[in-house]
């Protein structure tokens, strides 16, 4: 069964190639406050040393961007349109666009092939990117090392498989869940993971949930990794496990106590470049959001 693997704590937070990330001082303190560096600056792209052999960026297609982008949008899209119990409809919910800048930031960080947060992923344009880390996955069946070592590849076991897109929508699915553990309170006054306590009230929304359905949210740009690891259980057997890391850089960062989205009683009713004509909920991709104010990163 496929499963999706989460860590204990969000911290919020491909694209182009090296060269062309190179064409800007990605080293640029002014990038990133406070002492952390950029993910681009220095870096030249290289797998973490403690990546799988086997472990390989999944290349975002124009066909697998569609599919990211429609399924982002299509969540919005029902929490726009008061589709939630619990949740009142988004006046002026932006569309999601592609930014291939923030996607290569994006892949950066799935290269080190650990589920981390990296310090800052600004761009010139966007200086408040937010960042998603998630990762998917499934277990195997157990194995003698024999098996392992005769069939080493995972496509000719008798291991369960799925394929990129499979655990990137169960990956999706899984943030968008998250709904489950918030309330309309979470989304008129949101506070972030290190301030859970609302007035003695403990909150359990975390920001998976918050950063998807964020009004002024314009663009995302998401890098993913997939990697085979085999590990061994109590008895002995090798168990193959299967990771797909997959980070979305997002604008922008969620504001301490400040509303996730404008709430009212007609969804899109608050747009000023009319609806989008496929998602009818959202506002169109030419509405125009004021993010010069927020602050650096999340």
């Amino acid at each position: 069964m496929l499963d999706t693997m989460w860590p204990p704590l969000l911290l919020l937070m491909m694209g182009l190639v090296v060269g062309q990330l190179r064409a800007f001082d990605y080293c640029d303190p002014t990038l990133c406050p406070g002492p952390e560096k950029h993910i681009a600056c220095n870096n030249f792209g290289e797998l973490a040393s403690t990546c799988s052999p086997d472990a390989h960026v999944v290349r975002i297609t124009t066909a697998r961007r569609i599919m990211i982008l429609n399924e982002l949008n299509e969540y919005r899209d029902r929490i726009a349109r008061g589709d939630l119990m619990g949740f009142s409809s988004a006046t002026r919910m932006a569309t999601l666009q592609w930014d291939p800048e923030l996607a290569s930031f994006a892949e950066l960080n799935v290269k080190r092939c650990a589920l981390v947060n990296d310090h800052c992923r600004n761009s010139e344009q966007f200086r408040n990117v937010a960042q998603v880390v998630a990762e998917g996955g499934w277990q195997g069946a157990a194995s003698t090392p024999d098996t392992v070592a005769n069939h080493p590849d995972p496509h000719t076991t008798e291991e369960e498989y799925h394929t990129e897109d499979e655990v990137i929508k169960a990956t999706l699915e899984q943030m968008f869940a998250e709904y489950k553990e918030c309330s309309m309170r979470d989304i008129i006054a949101f506070s972030p993971p290190s301030s859970r306590i609302l007035h003695l009230r403990i909150s359990k929304c975390i920001a998976y949930f918050t950063q998807l359905v964020r009004d002024s949210t314009t663009h995302v740009g998401c890098g993913i990794l997939r990697q085979t690891k085999n590990t061994t259980n109590e008895s002995g057997q090798w168990v193959p496990s299967v990771h797909q890391y997959m980070t979305c850089n997002f604008v922008r960062s969620d504001d301490v106590n400040a509303p996730v989205y404008q709430s009212g009683d007609r969804p899109a009713s608050d747009c000023r470049t009319g609806r989008n004509p496929v998602f009818l909920n959202l506002c169109s991709i030419n509405e125009i959001y004021d993010t010069s104010s927020l602050p650096g990163f999340l």
